[in-house]
């Protein structure tokens, strides 16, 4: 199990913990999709690549800052066949409740 969503970045950082004489092997294959393989965890949280500074691509997950008001945004442009499932149509939170209290979410 892992505490992300299933994705190529936590697929390919248990692949390359459960064997790692085969890491230069999975680290061709990220570099073939661009995807940044140097520390790279189940986050995501090294990737660089932002189809060319396009926003609301990077980063994959944010923490969310309890306590103050933010905007993170979502988008459709690369999901031309609205399939649902392309780059950035899905926004991750990492949310870290410690705290006694209410949680208030107002989503827009």
């Amino acid at each position: 199990g892992t505490e992300a969503f299933t994705s190529v970045f936590s697929f390919a950082t248990e692949l390359k913990a459960q064997n790692a004489a085969q890491a230069p092997f999975v680290d061709a294959i990220l570099a073939d999709h661009n995807i940044t393989s140097a520390g790279l965890d189940i986050y995501g949280s090294t990737e660089t690549n932002d189809r060319g500074g396009v926003s609301d691509v990077l980063p994959l997950y944010t923490n969310v800052p309890l306590g103050t008001q933010f905007n993170i945004c979502s988008n459709s442009q690369f999901d031309n066949g609205r399939d649902g499932n392309k780059l950035s149509e899905y926004r991750y939170l990492i949310l870290d409740v410690n705290a006694e209290g209410g949680l208030t979410s107002r989503i827009r």
